[in-house]
């Protein structure tokens, strides 16, 4: 057989950081729509590994399902922080750069974003540095949160429960746009889907702001 006839020998991981890597390799096949498949030996396979080799970082599926749950968050923290620095320092201008910069990653990442906040496959009380990207994706929203009460242009009620409601409305809209057809089908297009964030933001700041200000 001619040498350049012959078969290359299928190409090995031989270097870096093989966490990430295996990370990176879960990544896509979220991704792919093989969330519920994954396993080690499935992430090993993907990178090139021996099916050991993943037992050196992760002790099983949970934590490799952590891991990656962490990596999305931070991913998504980093445009929420990139985001808000770019508008006007105001509660209103900050709720909506949240809002949208949390829809369109929901949009773009729909597999992701279910095993990000997957009870099933993710224990955040296990897991200290997941809770601790789930803390520094809010951080910039607790932020203004704090600044807007202490300015009386908010309703000084309690900010994690503030919170906790802004966010139930905000992640409740980004699964209703993913997952339900007919909500999808009536907001097709981004320009839809900035007008009903804007609305439902609207709408939300009206509920919570000082009768007062309004």
């Amino acid at each position: 057989m001619p040498k350049s006839d012959q078969p290359k020998p299928k190409k090995q991981y031989h270097h870096g950081n093989l966490r990430q890597a295996l990370i990176d390799a879960g990544l896509e096949l979220i991704a792919e729509g093989h969330g519920a498949q994954i396993d080690l030996r499935k992430v090993a396979r993907k990178v090139g590994v021996s099916h050991t080799a993943p037992y050196r970082h992760f002790a099983d599926r949970n934590e490799l399902m952590a891991a990656i749950a962490e990596e999305g968050l931070r991913n998504l923290a980093d445009k929420v922080h990139r985001k808000i620095e770019t508008v006007p320092d105001d509660f209103l201008s900050k709720l909506e750069a949240f809002a949208r910069e949390y829809v369109e990653f929901a949009i773009a990442h729909p597999q992701l974003m279910r095993e990000m906040f997957s009870g099933i496959n993710t224990d955040y009380d296990a897991h200290p540095t997941l809770r601790q990207a789930l803390l520094y994706l809010f951080e910039p929203l607790v932020s203004t949160l704090k600044q807007s009460q202490a300015a009386d242009e908010i309703a000084k009620t309690e900010y994690v429960h503030l919170t906790l409601i802004i966010w139930s409305m905000i992640h409740g809209f980004s699964a209703l746009v993913v997952e339900n057809y007919v909500i999808r089908k009536s907001l097709q297009g981004t320009e839809a889907i900035d007008n009903m964030v804007h609305l439902c933001v609207q709408t939300l700041y009206h509920g919570l702001a000082r009768k007062d200000t309004l």
